[in-house]
């Protein structure tokens, strides 16, 4: 059976770089999938501009 690993958004800055919270979490994704066996990576999240 395929394996997913789903990463959960986070805020951005204003900037639209990614906050410390979703660096972190594609840090820890990165190490699980060097140690497990998954098949697909999905990241989730999205960029929001305000006027």
């Amino acid at each position: 059976m395929p394996r997913l690993v789903a990463i959960p958004g986070n805020t951005n800055a204003k900037d639209g770089t990614l906050s410390e919270t979703a660096r972190l979490r594609c840090v820890a994704a990165a190490e699980y999938m060097r140690t497990a066996k998954a098949d697909f990576l999905l990241t989730t999240g999205a960029f929001v501009l305000s006027a």
